[in-house]
């Protein structure tokens, strides 16, 4: 195994919190008997071998390419404990693969990787116990195009809790990993850092009724390209805390900070940025609620600054059963260095009302909106209107459907947009082994502009509709078999003013077909087919199909598996495209305590 590189005095620094560890928390009275009594039992080494065959045949009338791939998998895992499963328990790993390619005769490429990892807890039993896990892989990249090479990869984490009266629960991350690849024109060398503080505290009086939560953290990584000469690192503080005043009133209070700082050959660039907001949520009554906010946020670099600051308002009143009333407000504030300033504000409104008559709901909405952006370079306005109505139907448990149009409309400075929309839904089980659902949907939306364009003066005006309709079927043939179908259509359409129409179209079919031949549980075998075709006015006609069939059979630890995949594409040419794989696969699972 590739040791990893550590300075001298990380590796003491280490060696001392290990040693500290062992003196203060772990117990010294272990007897002899309770050993033995953790030990029966407590050791297991499991995994698996696969082995694959894919042979696969692709291409057209005048070209045709096949190639083969046998791959070996072995997986292999060990799980126990050293000295006393309360001191350290372990899980190992061993994984290999390895594979070996071929385009007809010749052998194109031979890909492998080795890895091997390690996961301990030390004083498992105790609150917050000590994480240590490392990984080391080796991996070679060939393939038939490009040059090989080796890519060697270390991992080594560190994981640690701490409980303190004043901090609360406070949690340190430690992870490092380098890469290390070498070969013709791939020389690298990638050495990344993080490292993570999480804390949590949780404030509770009993006599005021007051309760909080606090949670803070901070968070680095560093991440440097040694053969590349760059090295990026990133600092970033947060911290926010829910506090309920009262069961009726309830405020939030978030802060962030973040720093990040490049150097790319010696050009160094870097960012900051500072927000900063609070929210107010009060209960009035029952049926009335109501909520406040503000914000405020800095950014700066060395191309840009920028400032913004925004407050808002909001609350939704229930008038009665039937109906319920919304509204909000809220205005922001923005500058830059550059000069550049805007505030843009915007208030809202809406009710909506429900009924229920018998077998029938009834809903529906209305909502209005005013936006409006002042600058120094230009002004607008925007005025919205929204309008839903559905109407709903549960005949029985076995027919359930329903029907919904919204309208909406808005007009402003510089433009002016209508929109309609109808969506259906039916879902019914018309037996105990069939379900059927039903969706069609249609929407439109036409644009235009309220002042031409600042050199020609023509007004551009957009139309767009779409329509689309999905059915499926669902049958239940026996307790592990099922068939189920689905096929759909789409259309769409988008024109604008002084141009072409683009019309698209699009059809699909699927069949589904699931079952335990002979009705045996441990042989399955899985059947898909698929169809798709689009056309329009700006493209060519393309229909593909897609097929596979799966076959698998398990006989105690073995599993072994047949596939049959294929998919023919064509586009109104002469040739089609097709592809054509098949792939066996045998698995072998072993497991042993100890």
């Amino acid at each position: 195994m590739l040791m990893i590189e550590m300075p001298k005095y990380e590796r003491v620094v280490i060696i001392g919190l290990l040693a500290l560890l062992l003196i203060t928390l772990f117990p010294q009275n272990v007897s002899a008997l309770s050993i033995r009594e953790y030990t029966r039992g407590s050791f297991s080494f499991t995994g698996s071998v696969t082995l694959r065959q894919i042979d696969r045949r692709s291409g057209n009338q005048s070209s045709v390419i096949k190639s083969k791939s046998f791959s070996t998998i072995i997986n292999n895992r060990i799980k126990g404990f050293v000295w006393d499963p309360r001191f350290m328990v372990f899980t190992a790993g061993l994984n290999f693969r390895q594979a070996e390619n071929s385009t007809g005769s010749e052998v194109s490429s031979r890909p492998r990787s080795l890895q091997y990892s390690l996961y301990t807890t030390w004083l498992p039993k105790r609150r917050n116990p000590f994480v240590l896990h490392m990984n080391h892989s080796v991996t070679t990249v060939s393939s038939s195009y490009a040059p090989t090479y080796e890519l060697v990869s270390d991992v080594l984490g560190m994981r640690w809790g701490l409980s303190q009266r004043t901090l609360g629960a406070l949690r340190f991350t430690y992870g490092m990993r380098k890469a290390v690849s070498t070969g013709e024109s791939t020389d690298r060398e990638q050495l990344d850092h993080s490292f993570k503080v999480i804390g949590k505290r949780r404030f509770k009086s009993k006599r005021h009724r007051v309760g909080a939560d606090l949670n803070y953290g901070y968070h680095f990584d560093n991440k440097e390209n040694r053969v590349g000469d760059s090295q990026s690192s990133e600092h970033r503080l947060y911290i926010n805390n829910r506090t309920n005043l009262t069961p009726e009133i309830g405020l939030t209070a978030e802060g962030s900070y973040f720093n990040r700082l490049d150097d790319r050959g010696g050009r160094q660039l870097s960012m900051q940025s500072l927000r900063a907001s609070s929210s107010l949520s009060v209960r009035m009554t029952e049926a009335f609620n109501t909520n406040y906010g503000l914000s405020v946020s800095a950014s700066t670099s060395d191309s840009y600054d920028s400032n913004s600051a925004s407050g808002s308002a909001s609350m939704n009143y229930r008038i009665s059963e039937r109906w319920n009333s919304n509204a909000s407000l809220s205005i922001t504030s923005s500058s830059s260095a550059a000069g550049s300033g805007e505030v843009a504000s915007s208030a809202a409104g809406g009710l909506s009302y429900g009924q229920r008559w018998g077998i029938y709901d009834l809903s529906s909405s209305y909502s209005l909106g005013i936006g409006s952006v002042l600058s120094e370079s230009s002004d607008g306005y925007t005025v919205s209107h929204g309008f839903g109505i559905g109407l709903s139907q549960s005949v029985s448990p076995l027919w359930r459907d329903g029907i919904s149009y919204s309208f909406g409309y808005s007009d402003g400075k510089t433009r002016t947009s209508m929109s309609h929309g109808l969506l259906y839904r039916a879902k019914s089980r018309f037996s105990i082994r069939d379900d059927v659902e039903l969706t069609v949907n249609y929407k439109q939306r036409s644009d235009s502009d309220s002042e031409g364009d600042s050199i020609t003066g023509v007004k551009v005006e957009r139309e767009a509709s779409s329509t689309s309709t999905n059915v499926g079927w669902t049958h239940r043939l026996a307790v592990y078999s099922s068939l189920i179908a689905s096929a759909g259509y789409a259309e769409s359409d988008n024109t604008t003013s002084g141009g072409p129409s683009n019309e698209n179209k699009s059809k699909t079919a699927r069949l589904t077909y699931n079952t335990s031949p002979f009705g045996l549980r441990n042989l399955r075998f899985r059947a898909n087919a698929k169809y798709v075709e689009r056309y329009g006015s700006q493209m060519d006609r393309d229909k593909r199909y897609d097929t596979d069939f799966n076959l698998d059979y398990k006989l105690g630890r073995w599993v072994s598996s047949f596939k049959y995949a294929y998919s023919n594409s064509s586009t109104g040419g002469s040739d089609d495209y097709e592809n054509q794989t098949i792939t066996i696969e045998i698995q072998r699972y072993f497991g042993v305590r100890f």
